[in-house]
């Protein structure tokens, strides 16, 4: 009697382990799977805010209402177009809520000098490259840093049309109308927080060029980074949006990607 006693409690206890194996291997695979939903979610919703923070950039930018006043040598269109400042990047941080945001006293430079080296300052008193910290974040949610950098460069739009960018009904060779010139506006748009990196390691890659001309040649392999590689080696998620604009006595938008 005690030894069918004691087999029954044994098989009783090598049930009870069995099912308990079971449940654990099932919570485990089930808290994989939510951590996995999560992660997707996560990033599906950063690229989203990314997204819709580069896309804010360019409303104002565009605004019809405005273009008389961007197309002044002191504003946005305007001195990027100067001749002193063709290889130059007009820099922003984009927020928001600020009302009169693209003023120069808001903007900096970044640029190759004479000597093949980067430069960045501030045009003004306000820091114009974005930092991770407060007062930086395109919106009060402060999840998402835009910088936006504009300058006069060559298209990249492929194939370039003959005479685009020229006004409809003009002679360019008789007509007193200024030589169309292509103005690329870059946004992107950096989510930190899902990052481990620094916010030193950070806020040095926004202080870069977005773009280097590939026929400076002599210029240092760290100078050449722009700020979307160096954000792509901090795998800091990011997102970037350019648009092209052709110049002249107009402004026409002649693509994006």
């Amino acid at each position: 009697m005690s030894l069918k006693s004691n087999t029954q409690v044994g098989s009783t206890l090598i049930a009870v382990l069995f099912v308990l194996i079971v449940i654990t291997i099932i919570g485990a695979m089930a808290a994989k799977s939510g951590l996995f939903g999560l992660k997707v979610a996560t990033n599906g919703q950063a690229i989203q805010i990314l997204n819709q923070n580069t896309d804010a950039v360019f409303i104002p930018i565009e605004d019809k209402t405005k273009i008389e006043t961007y197309l002044l040598g002191t504003n946005l269109f305007g001195y990027p177009k100067m001749d002193a400042n063709r290889n130059r990047e007009l820099i922003f941080c984009y927020k928001g809520s600020e009302k009169d945001f693209f003023s120069l006293r808001r903007a900096g430079l970044a640029y190759i000098d004479n000597s093949s080296k980067l430069q960045t300052s501030n045009l003004g008193t306000i820091d114009s490259f974005c930092k991770y910290e407060d007062g930086f974040f395109s919106s009060g949610r402060s999840a998402a840093l835009t910088q936006i950098s504009v300058r006069v460069g060559t298209s990249t739009i492929t194939p370039v049309l003959p005479f685009s960018g020229v006004p409809e009904g003009t002679d360019p060779d008789g007509a007193k109308i200024d030589e169309p010139k292509t103005l690329v506006v870059t946004a992107i748009s950096v989510m930190p927080v899902l990052s481990s990196a620094s916010a030193t390691d950070i806020n040095a890659c926004l202080k870069r060029a977005s773009y280097i001309d590939p026929t400076i040649t002599d210029i240092s392999a760290a100078d050449k980074v722009t700020v979307s590689e160096c954000l792509n080696k901090l795998s800091v998620p990011f997102t970037t949006q350019i648009s092209e604009y052709s110049l002249g006595q107009f402004l026409k938008k002649s693509g994006s990607t």
